[in-house]
């Protein structure tokens, strides 16, 4: 197994879809915050489509769970 397979079973790409379930918002919510900036960076592939690695889509979650302590 190389080293990409490796890291694309660890740390997989998700769809902006996706993280909006992870996130447990609804798209639109998700949209909002990423068309003023504050949602996570997505990359485009393909065109229009839109990615991020996993790491990085929980990362941004966890901010929302640091910003109440």
């Amino acid at each position: 197994m190389t080293t990409m397979q490796v890291l694309h079973e660890e740390d997989p790409l998700l769809t902006f879809e996706q993280v909006a379930e992870l996130a447990n918002m609804p798209i639109r919510t998700l949209r909002h915050y990423r068309v003023t900036g504050q949602g996570p960076e997505f990359f485009t592939m393909g065109g229009r489509r839109l990615r991020i690695r996993k790491s990085k889509a929980v990362a941004w979650i966890a901010q929302f769970e640091n910003a109440d302590d």
